[in-house]
């Protein structure tokens, strides 16, 4: 099937695919550990599983956190080599080119099963250009972001913007992992899914988020809220200099998303102490 091209039929597939998660965790699902990976639950696999099978019958090739590629012709798991798509560069695009979706089903899955409804569905689309289109579906807040490359963000289909703050020390700053040193922000929250908190600095509720973690955050953990940020005013890199828009299942950020360049740069001077 030859995958939909303009961004508001992307958007249709990634809010197919956040409707499926939910309807699949509506039912009993059990949250016991697989132990094929740390901190991997069963139903995460049950949320990737309904993920994956919409964004695959779409047309789009997909790599998930849970299991990596996911051949978009039969819905069954492979290797990126029988995916034909090989490792993701730094535009996004693979070596045969179109469109792949990077999912996490569950970010936030230690919070979800313990029951701290601060969690989501992060889906993002990228091209040979970087993301593409991008959907946070905070399930328990029954709240979605969205954005499309150059048109945007949105909460629920309101326009959303950054808080606009470029003092540090007014700042309140949504982190994950703890900082070396004491840091320069007016307040701390540490809320336990990077995708939700991406939109919180994208909406103005928080003003900036860093990983203070060295460099833990896989690309389904961010690209959906880092696009989510910029299209709503924000700055957003990685703390170490490196690309950020990357979808290779291997590679490893510390991004940092800000109101402002000012609160950036502090972020940055802040893992240098």
């Amino acid at each position: 099937m030859v995958p939909p091209v303009e961004p508001v039929e992307l958007l249709d597939v990634l809010h197919a695919a956040a409707d499926a998660v939910a309807e699949a965790l509506s039912r009993e699902v059990s949250w016991k550990g697989t132990g094929a990976k740390d901190g991997q639950h069963e139903a995460d696999l049950v949320a990737e599983e309904a993920a994956c099978r919409v964004l695959g019958e779409a047309g789009l090739r997909v790599v998930s956190e849970e299991s990596g590629w996911w051949a978009a012709t039969s819905g069954l798991l492979c290797d990126d080599a029988a995916a034909g798509a090989g490792p993701l560069g730094s535009g996004g695009a693979s070596e045969s080119g179109g469109l792949v979706a990077v999912v996490d089903p569950v970010d936030g899955s230690t919070n979800a099963s313990r029951g701290v409804p601060w969690w989501s569905t992060s889906l993002c689309v990228m091209d040979e250009d970087g993301p593409l289109v991008g959907l946070v579906a905070a399930h328990p807040l029954s709240v979605r972001w969205t954005a499309v490359r150059g048109r945007g963000a949105s909460r629920d289909g309101v326009p959303i913007s950054v808080s606009g703050c470029d003092t540090p020390t007014e700042a309140v700053c949504a982190m994950v992992g703890l900082p070396r040193a004491r840091t320069p922000w007016r307040q701390v929250r540490c809320l336990g899914a990077a995708s939700v908190d991406l939109c919180m600095v994208a909406q103005g509720s928080v003003d900036v988020f860093v990983d203070y973690t060295g460099g833990t955050l896989a690309p389904w953990d961010y690209l959906a809220g880092a696009l989510i940020c910029v299209e709503a005013g924000g700055t957003v890199a990685d703390l170490y200099g490196r690309e950020l828009w990357v979808s290779d299942p291997e590679a490893r950020r510390a991004p940092v998303a800000a109101s402002s360049e000012v609160l950036c740069k502090a972020a940055r001077e802040s893992v240098r102490v």
